[in-house]
Formats: C-alpha cells, structure tokens, sequence
C-alpha cells in the first residue's frame, strides 16, 4: 500500500486528528495513537491503530515517549497551542533550530488546532461549529431568515480539519522526499473550512449570481425549487433538481430561473412529491438525466457501496491500471474500539525497554497496560475524566457569565452531554472499614479517607506484604502512610481514583499544598510574609509596602496577586503540584519552552530580573502590579527567591539566568547603537543572551583567561580565538558577553552567533535543562563596536557585574535553604524512631537549630545588604559592597552546605535518593556545590572580603 513502512505517532484527541490519522493507517501506515494511562476512550476511527497509554508527565514516560518519537516518520499533534511546547515535545526538540540539532530531524510534526494559531482565539477552546461560524462559512449555509443551520461537524471537524491534515501530511512527506528535512504542518479548521469553501465565497466575492440574496433565497441554500428536499407521501425525501421538462406543469427555462415565479415553483413540487412514495418518484426518475434520487438511510446506502459493508470503507480506490487490479480495503465492525493502552507493552519492548522496567512505570503512572489495569472496574472512574467534567463545567461557566451582555448577535454553542460528578460523599465507620482486611478485599483509611486497595495491592511498588499486614489492612494507615510517602502520591490520579468515600464523623487534618499559598510551617518563609511579623524594609501602610525610596503593595497583597501571577508564569501547570513541570524539565534536560519565555515577556518579566534602571521605563510590569519608577532591589529580591521555590536548580538557572549575568554589561557598558539594537530584543525574549567568562585553564580568574581578540587589519572587527567552560544557557545562546585577553589587557566583548562560534552541551550534577556549554571561537569576528565599556578596561566591567551576580546567587541561596528547612521540619513531625517523633530527639533538634540559625541570618544580612543597594548607585555599590557581598555569597553558600549535610543525616537514606520522600533534599545536596562555586569559590571571595576591608582600613588606626 502507498503509505507503507510510514511510522506515524498520533496523539489521542477528538474527531479531527484520529480522522487524519485513521487515513494514514487506511493507506498502509502503522499508527500509534498514544492515550492517557487511565483514561477511557470513545474514539471510533481507531481503525488498523496500536494504542500506548503513556503520561508525558511522567520523566520516565516522558522518556519513552521521545524514543518513541525519535524513530517516527510522522507525529499528529491535536492540541492547543502550547501544549505539546509545555510538555518539553514542541516542534524545536526534534527538528532542532539554528542553534542546535533536533532528535529527529526528518519528522513531519503535523498540528491539527480550531482556531488559527497566532489569532485572537487561539488559546480559546472549540468545537466544529464555533470554526465554521469564525471562518465566514456558516453564514453561507442554508436555515431560516433568522439563522444559519449546520451540517453536523463535518465540515470544519473532517473536511477542513482531519482531511486538510492529512493532505498537508502528504505534501511535506513530498517535500522531504526531495529535501530529506522533516515539516511542520500547520492545520487550524477555521482555515481549513475557508479554503475548501473557496466556490462560494468566491462567490461572494466575484458578485456570482448564484451567491447573491439573503439566505433561503439563492440558487444553492434552498432557495431555488429546483435544488431543493421534498417530502413524500410516507414521510422520506426526494431530492431534486431538475434540468428537464416534468409530466402536468412544464415551466418553460425562463420561468425555471425566474425567482419572482420561484414560490410558485415550489408550491406545485412540494404537493406533486406528497402524493406518492418516496420509493415510487425513486422509479420514476431513475434512469433519467432529471437529477432526482432518494435520499438513503445510512443502511440503504451501504447495500448500493461496492463493498456491500455498513461501514464507510476507504476512499479513493487506487487501482492499478497496467495489471487491472485494486488494491482491495476493507473494514470490519471489530475495527470501532481501540482499548487505551492495549498494546503499551508490545510498543515499549520493541523500544527495549524489559517488564521490570515497565512494572516501575505502571506504579509511577508513567503507562497505563490496560489487561494489568482492569480497567472495566463497573461504576468506579474508568469513563470519567475529572479534568473533562472542570473544563465542560469552566465553559458553561464562562459562557453564561457573559451571556446576558450578548444581545442580536448571533454565536455558536457547542454543548456536549457531560457524565454525572463522580463523587467520593459516600461515609463508611471505621468499623465498616475493618471487615475488609483480607488479599482480594482490602481496605484503608488515609487522613479519614476511604480507599479500595482490593485491585491495586499486586501493583504496590513495596509488595502485598505491606498492605496485608494486620496494622495496615482495613485499618487507619495513616501514620503508616506518611512515614513512607509524600502527600502529593494520593493527588495521581491512578491513585486518587482508589478513593471510596471518607469516615464518617471524621475530618481530613492533611491539606495539600496550594501553588501561590504561603507556608505556614515556622521558618518556611523570610518573615515579612509570616502574619503577626514586622520589617524595616517591608512595612504594611494602607495596603502599601514603604521602604526609604519607594511604595509599593502590602505583604498581604504582594502574596495574594503577585505570587500567583508570577507562578503562573514560571509554571504552565498552576493547577498542578507546585514543583511538577519544573520537576519534569529538571529531570528530562530539555530547555525552556518559547511559550513559557513569551508568556514572561508579556509581564516584562526579562526586564525586571535586571533589576531597576533605565531600561524599564515606559513598561508595564506584572500587569501594573509596580510602578517602573517604584521598582527596586527588594522587588528583584522577591522574585529570584521565587524562581527558587522550584526546588529544580537546573531548570532554574535554565529560566535564562545567563541573560541575568551576560545583558547587564551590555546595559551599562554598551554603545547606544548596541544596546538600542540588542536590548529589547532579549528582553523581549526573541534572542538569548550567556556571559562567557569562565575556562578550563583558568576558572573565574579573569587574570589567567587565554581566550584572545585582536584587530583585524581594517580595524574594523575583532578577531577571537580560544574556549570557554561551564557557560549557562550557552547551549541556547544567540550572544555571548566574552572576556578575552587584547593588547591593552583585558576587554569585554558581544559576539553574536555565526561562523566560527560552536557551543557544545556539558553535562553536570544539575540538569541539562540549564543550557551548560563549552563553547569554542575559531577566528570569530565581532564588530569594534561591539566592545563593552573600553579597551582595555574590561576588569572594570566584570567587577561590577560580579555583584549583581552574586547578590542573585544569595538570594537563590537564602531561598532555598528555607525549603530544606521547611522539608526537616515536617519530616521530623511525622517520622518516629525508637516509638518516639524524630523531633523529639535532641540531636534532630539541634541540627534543626543549626538549620534555622543559618537560614535567618542569610535572610537577614542579604536584607540588610539590598537595602544598601536601593540607597547607592551602581558605582558607589562597585566600590562599597563589593566585599560585603563577597562575604554574604561565602556565607550563604557554605550554610547552605551544613545545612545540605544536616538534612541528609535527618532524612537518612531517603536523603540520597532521587525519588520519594527526600528527593528535593537529594537534589539540593547534590547541586549545592553549584552554588559554591559559580561567582567565585568561597575561599576567594572570603579573601576578596578581607582584602576590600584592609583597603577600607584608616591609616591612622592603631590599638
């Protein structure tokens, strides 16, 4: 068949993509649609498809999913704009860009979305009927003087959709063909419908007769009685349209096209066609050139097909017209239903992957493999979707809030019928629980949550053992539980979805975190945010926040309306745990999303992680949350310790750290031509932007650097040779703010990607997520004007890059030893040992202590510090805090090592193991050592302190 050996990956979605991909598969094509673990599916154009149930959320399956991929020849994409950029599986990571290579760079990444993608409605959600109502289509259909009817959702929903994807799928695999690079097809349905509608909008266009008049008046929508429906004698139709004289009343051809002579027309056929059959005027007409035939039922014009089946059978027929024989489809009724997940295990061992492996991830929820699922479980929520139910609930939601201001104008309503709530009010006594205590009907009580473990125990990464055991089956496990499991595991739906019911009586006392909430565990936040706490910097004055230079909202306020906004921003899954996208990209090392740069674009986000100045005049910041006049170091403060809640180091530094460091000489040290032409397009997040000082030769010594620039003869470039190491987000970078070795000494200097610059990622104890490179100049030019600051003068431009740099690091560092904090804590309150809490140990006591002591005093000094900041200017912070920040970034960083080490002997092994329980402090024991080093070791900056002190000491200073 034409389409075979084509690997192609389909998404599963509604009816457009499977329709396109069910054309793939009716050609020759292997298609694999890939579903949700858990999910159920209705999907009937399944036909000749595989299923894996695979969670891209999942890093495991997420994984999978990219290997799956990397060998495709074909992925349909049926979502929302966005979402496949969100799940790290955009466009970008297989065909690669400019800058770097792709996984698969000959795949055809087609998008099949409603609305077009870079219009007003594209983040809208849609049906068939609201894209032919956008595309000018609908307008046209025949209905009544009041308005248009539709043609169920054939004709944005497969014409201009699924059919339009799959011929633009077949035209790149053209073109690949011939150019051996893989395309995006990009398919919107309001298009789509527009451009298979081309006759009769043309129409309008040209004034065609045959488009002119209101609707049910022209020649195409009812309108002539000749191109009409009539209704028979037995109540079915005929259709007809005429174009020869008819026995009893012969209308001339004049009166045939004369519309004042229409009504009457139509009059005398619709009277005509009552007196007999439908299957009589059938007889009548057949064989004639009168272009009058029945209208069929589906079963009637299935018996009149070539292939006699009930079923469509796929079109065209290709026939081979040398040998005289087709290439025979066809189609059975065992072709309607694809189980989710029914072949996961088949797919993934192809990929290589063992049964252990795959059990692991059936217990993650990385796959679903339907036969170990079970999933006809009866009335349980194995054909409800709790995210469909809060999407239909949010549309109609939205919709009728807004429809009383609706008043002539016509929209389209898309409603579909929406299953009952599934709700988990059923009440069970805990001695209702306790007769379920045995394999095969097993019972426990969570936090006076009910959940059947009756077909999940053999799932149970620890073993049946466990749950059977006689202080765990039917009883209160939840002790037991959080001993051993985060809260966040009962939020998975493949085990939320165990829940039976509650306790009667009894109260949930476990509450799961909010994304934006403030922590209410002692020490969790800087004080300014604890209610009952006050600050010099951070004081409450009529919802407004004064400090000695500027106003700005309450605490109470600034948790309420920024912090949400800006976790939106960093987190495109708000509804989901705090830390889980950051989570997936820290673990799968792919690189920031377009969409998540553009969504911080448009809260000028770019622009505020540079801290005040000039360059944030006339912009809107967080949607006018602050003033760009108000905004100072405290504002910056607050959101790099936000960033740092992410509890992801790499992913963090990977939300374009590199440009915090590499823009600011360009900022302050750059020509007016440079900046005007390099600025906004980096803070407007169209170009990428690393600093490129460190080597492997030299390390941060900017002294000992070997990279070199010299003039080229014209004196017109620069000319650089050498390497640098450990570059953040050079991987990605568009510039490079290089510190090079020139004949006067040592200069700073932009240079753009292009010939002679190759960067190469380099992998780390933190993700690669960050962007890290080693990056190689050989005879790379750069324009004489793309010198930062003077010739000669760079250690100038560095030094006083280095204290904003650093004082970020501090503030990174303060945060995120408040997390471990906060992890100790709660840890020590539900974990006994020797039959007591872990906290009621003095020595856990003391390291928490120790913890504490540390986090408040770096809180506190770096305050202290900031506030100086805010009162100086950028000169006068180069010479004055330049050893006071030296000494805070050696403080914080060594703290926040203690305090790594204390919370690995808290946690114990859980503390060294990247999963469950202690992963987050896994994680920063592992990274912190970035923190010590990147800005300068602390050994040297300890020194650089003492060294800015002695140069401070009075002359006539004496004991």
């Amino acid at each position: 068949m034409a389409l075979s050996g084509l690997k192609v990956i389909e998404f599963a979605g509604l009816a457009p993509g499977p329709f396109a991909g069910l054309i793939l598969a009716d050609n020759g094509a292997s298609v694999i649609r890939i579903d949700r673990p858990g999910a159920s599916s209705s999907d009937i154009l399944c036909r000749g498809k595989k299923s894996a149930a695979i969670n891209p959320k999942i890093p495991s399956g997420k994984a999978a999913l990219i290997k799956l991929l990397a060998s495709a020849d074909v992925l349909i994409d049926p979502f929302r704009p966005g979402v496949m950029e969100r799940l790290g599986l955009g466009p970008e990571v297989f065909l690669g860009t400019g800058n770097s290579p792709g996984l698969n760079e000959k795949l055809i990444y087609a998008r099949m979305i409603g609305f077009p993608r870079a219009g007003p409605h594209k983040d809208m959600a849609g049906h068939d009927i609201n894209y032919l109502a956008l595309s000018g289509v609908l307008s046209l259909l025949p209905g009544t003087t009041d308005k248009p009817s539709f043609p169920i959702n054939l004709l944005a929903d497969f014409a201009g959709g699924g059919l339009t994807c799959a011929m633009g799928i077949l035209l790149a695999l053209v073109e690949r063909g011939k150019s051996g690079r893989g395309q995006v097809v990009d398919a919107d349905m309001v298009s789509g419908s527009r451009y298979l509608s081309s006759f009769p909008l043309l129409g309008q266009v040209s004034q065609s007769t045959h488009m002119l008049g209101p609707r049910g008046s022209r020649l195409l929508d009812g309108g002539a009685p000749f191109y009409n429906i009539y209704t028979c004698q037995d109540g079915q139709w005929m259709q007809y349209r005429p174009d020869s004289s008819l026995d009893g009343w012969v209308p001339t051809p004049d009166t045939q096209f004369d519309r004042d002579e229409w009504p009457k027309l139509k009059e005398y056929l619709t009277k005509g066609f009552a007196t007999q059959s439908r299957d009589y005027w059938a007889k009548v007409f057949h064989g004639t050139d009168a272009c009058a035939v029945p209208v069929l039922t589906p079963e009637e014009a299935a018996q009149l097909d070539l292939s006699r089946s009930p079923l469509p059978v796929p079109h065209p027929r290709i026939i081979n017209q040398s040998q005289g024989s087709e290439i025979l489809k066809s189609v059975g009724s065992g072709s309607l239903a694809l189980q989710p997940g029914q072949h996961t295990r088949e797919i993934l061992t192809e990929l290589g992957l063992d049964n252990a492996q795959l059990e692991e991830m059936v217990r993650d929820g990385a796959i679903g493999i339907s036969k170990a699922r079970e999933i006809a479980e009866g009335n349980q929520m194995d054909f409800l979707s709790a995210g469909f139910i809060v999407n239909f609930e949010d549309a109609f939601r939205h919709f009728f809030r807004i429809s009383h201001a609706i008043r002539v104008q016509l929209i389209t309503i898309t409603a579909s019928k929406i299953p009952p709530k599934y709700t988990m009010s059923k009440q069970f006594t805990f001695e209702e629980v306790a007769k379920h205590n045995k394999p095969g009907d097993l019972w426990i009580v969570i936090d006076a949550k009910v959940y059947d473990l009756s077909k999940f125990q053999n799932l149970h990464p620890g073993g049946v053992s466990v749950l059977s055991d006689e202080e765990i089956a039917g009883q209160d496990a939840t002790e037991a539980f959080f001993a051993l499991h985060r809260h966040e595991v009962l939020e998975k739906p493949q085990y939320k979805r165990l829940q039976i019911g509650v306790i009667a009586g009894e109260q949930s006392i476990v509450k799961a975190p909010v994304p934006g909430e403030i922590s209410k565990v002692p020490y969790a936040e800087p004080s300014w945010l604890v209610d009952g706490f006050h600050s010099p910097y951070f004081t409450e004055v009529r919802a407004t926040i004064t400090t000695e230079n500027s106003k700005w909202r309450c605490a109470s306020l600034w948790t309420s309306i920024y912090t949400p906004k800006l976790r939106h921003a960093l987190h495109p899954y708000p509804h989901d745990s705090t830390h889980t996208f950051s989570q997936i990209k820290e673990e799968d090392g792919t690189r920031i999303s377009q969409e998540l740069v553009d969504k911080m674009t448009a809260l000028n986000f770019h622009a505020m992680r540079l801290g005040p100045g000039k360059h944030l005049k006339g912009l809107t910041l967080m949607n006018g949350i602050v003033k760009p006049e108000e905004f100072d170091y405290f504002h910056e403060l607050i959101i790099n310790q936000e960033i740092a809640r992410c509890g992801a180091r790499g992913y963090g530094d990977g939300l374009l750290s590199g440009k915090v460091i590499g823009l600011p000489p360009v900022l302050n040290f750059g020509s007016e031509e440079l900046k005007a032409r390099v600025i906004p397009e980096v803070l407007q997040g169209k170009k990428f932007i690393c600093l490129a000082i460190s080597e492997a030769h030299a390390g941060s010594d900017v002294m000992g650097l070997q990279t070199t620039a010299v003039k080229s003869e014209d004196g017109k470039e620069w000319i650089i040779n050498g390497t640098k190491k450990w570059i953040t987000n050079g991987t990605f970078a568009d510039y490079f703010t290089v510190g090079c070795k020139t004949e006067d000494g040592f200069t700073v200097i932009l240079v753009e990607r292009g010939e002679g610059v190759e960067t190469k990622a380099i992998k780390t104890s933190y993700s690669s997520s960050a962007g890290t490179a080693y990056i190689t100049f050989d005879n790379a030019r750069a324009p004489i004007g793309n010198t930062l600051g003077e010739e000669g003068g760079g250690i100038f431009v560095m030094l006083s890059n280095f204290n904003h740099e650093r004082w970020v690091m501090c503030c990174s560092s303060a945060r995120a030893q408040r997390a471990i904090v906060e992890e100790c804590l709660k840890w020590s309150a539900q974990r006994k040992a020797f039959g007591k809490p872990l906290n009621s140990l003095a020595i856990i006591r003391a390291k928490l202590a120790a913890m504490i002591s540390r986090a408040e005093s770096t809180q506190n000094w770096l305050e202290n510090i900031t506030y100086q900041m805010c009162n100086m200017s950028y000169k006068q912070q180069a010479g004055k805090l330049a050893g006071q920040i030296a000494f805070l970034k050696a403080y914080s960083t060594s703290c926040g090592q203690e305090t790594a080490k204390d919370a690995v002997q808290i946690f114990g092994g859980r503390g060294i193991t990247r999963t469950g329980m202690g992963r987050f402090i896994e994680h920063y024991h592992r990274t912190i050592a970035f923190d010590a080093l990147l800005g300068g070791a602390e050994d040297v900056l300890r020194d650089l302190g003492v060294r800015q002190a002695l140069r401070g000491m009075p002359k006539d200073a004496r004991l």
